[in-house]
């Protein structure tokens, strides 16, 4: 009986995996058609605009995916490709947009920013209450977490990593903020923090 549960558990979990990357893949690409949207709408593109960077984009994407199935490229060699596609695309899209709307989308990544990061100190006031911390550790978790945000962001730009590279170097970047924020808070801050988490991760699930 035993020998017939295990492949039945290991088939389950793997369906399982296999629909929540689904269900994460979906969200991202909403996310990212949502994104465009509100650009389309506020740089106010014309029709035109639109179709030539709907169709310029898909041209990078074939380029970018028939650079990482060539087997015959050095790991170098593709990622100098893939930022020169990255960079022409980058040339291309500046390229399509009037000064005006160029000004704006500048202004737009500007207002971004400052939104980040009004969020960001917020967020680190309510933990310094939650936690109880001091002066000395707010202003250290703020050094450690500005650190991870930069290197975050490095990854994010680097369009010559494949997505799973990039996920692969996210998820480093993660493991050793956590390990640094361990050295900065008490055991009982700790513990605190970790419950915190796992009441997000249960409202997650609910939704």
């Amino acid at each position: 009986m035993k020998k017939v549960l295990l492949p039945l558990v290991v088939i389950m979990v793997a369906v399982f995996s296999a629909s929540a990357q689904e269900v994460k893949e979906n969200k991202t690409v909403h996310h990212r058609q949502h994104k465009n949207e509100k650009l389309v709408k506020k740089l106010n593109l014309s029709k035109a605009q639109q179709e030539q960077l709907k169709a310029n984009r898909e041209s990078a994407s074939e380029q970018i995916e028939a650079i990482e199935k060539n087997e015959a490229l050095s790991a170098n060699e593709r990622m100098e490709q893939k930022k020169a596609i990255h960079k022409l695309q980058k040339e291309k899209t500046m390229a399509l947009l009037t000064t005006e709307q160029r000004e704006k989308m500048e202004v737009l990544k500007k207002e971004r920013h400052e939104q980040h990061g009004q969020m960001h100190a917020e967020k680190m006031e309510k933990m310094k209450t939650r936690l109880n911390l001091t002066e000395e550790q707010g202003a250290a978790l703020k050094a450690k977490n500005e650190a991870a945000a930069a290197k975050r962001k490095a990854i994010k730009q680097n369009q010559a990593l494949s997505k799973e590279e990039q996920k692969e170097a996210m998820r480093q970047v993660k493991e050793e903020h956590k390990e640094s924020i361990k050295n900065i808070l008490t055991d009982e801050q700790q513990k605190k923090l970790e419950e915190r988490k796992s009441r997000r991760q249960e409202k997650r699930a609910k939704k």
